[in-house]
């Protein structure tokens, strides 16, 4: 759970603001008091990308679609229009762009490694 929660923070930082690297393991440990309990933690890139900061763009859709979307999304907590078209992004490009999907994957393994 804290690789979760540090790599959220760090990807999305705070309202946008980026943070600093990390403090080194050595670092933190010689500022630990005696006792303290003192372990590393990676944060996952994946959950950083995914916890981007998001981008404001325009898009023109027919009524009868983001009506459609609005009722869908209306009794789903956590999914709202921007999320469901998002999410149907991320479904379009895997079925008709799987290529790009897998380069995408390989650059976040390598970013991992």
């Amino acid at each position: 759970m804290a690789v979760e929660a540090l790599s959220m923070i760090l990807g999305d930082g705070r309202k946008g603001r980026d943070y600093q690297d990390p403090s080194p393991y050595e670092a933190v440990l010689a500022k630990a008091e005696p006792g303290d309990l003192v372990f590393p933690v990676i944060p996952d890139e994946r959950i950083m990308i995914a916890n981007s900061p998001k981008k404001r763009v325009s898009v023109m859709l027919p009524g009868a679609q983001l009506s459609l979307i609005a009722g869908i999304t209306k009794d789903i907590q956590g999914l709202d229009r921007s999320k469901f078209i998002s999410k149907a992004v991320d479904f379009y490009v895997a079925e008709k762009y799987p290529e790009a999907v897998a380069a995408q994957q390989e650059e976040l393994e390598e970013a991992e490694s």
